[in-house]
């Protein structure tokens, strides 16, 4: 009898990749460790993972400089589900950065806001794998 076993997966690539839609790199698993304090997964929603729904999706997370605070988050790539996109769009606009080094990151502010913000590409995986 085989078990399934349900894995939600916040995966950060390792190296930056440029988004179609956007000049801005994806946050690689490194830069998130170092730039945040709270960055908790998203959940897999229970309905989803009841169809079996999996997908991968890009999201722009806008993050005030001066607070560390995630001002607002955008789908750059839909999951292809909207279950998934909510999952992580209300999970993301939970993380906290550190000011600190967000501030001495130049590579990710977006120019001519009058409150320093910072923009990152975050990807996100949804994958469901059985175990046998």
């Amino acid at each position: 009898m085989r078990k399934s076993i349900v894995i939600a997966i916040l995966l950060f690539l390792p190296f930056c990749l440029r988004a179609a839609d956007s000049d801005r790199p994806v946050m690689s698993r490194e830069e998130c460790a170092k730039l945040s304090e709270y960055a908790p997964q998203p959940e897999y929603p229970k309905e989803a993972r009841g169809h079996w729904w999996q997908g991968t999706g890009l999201f722009a997370v806008r993050v005030e400089i001066s607070t560390g605070s995630v001002d607002s988050v955008r789908i750059a790539q839909s999951t292809g589900h909207k279950l998934l996109d909510t999952s992580a769009v209300e999970t993301l606009k939970t993380w906290r950065f550190r000011p600190k080094e967000l501030a001495d990151r130049r590579d990710h502010v977006a120019p001519g806001n009058e409150n320093p913000i910072a923009v990152f590409l975050v990807p996100v995986i949804f994958h469901m794998k059985s175990k046998t």
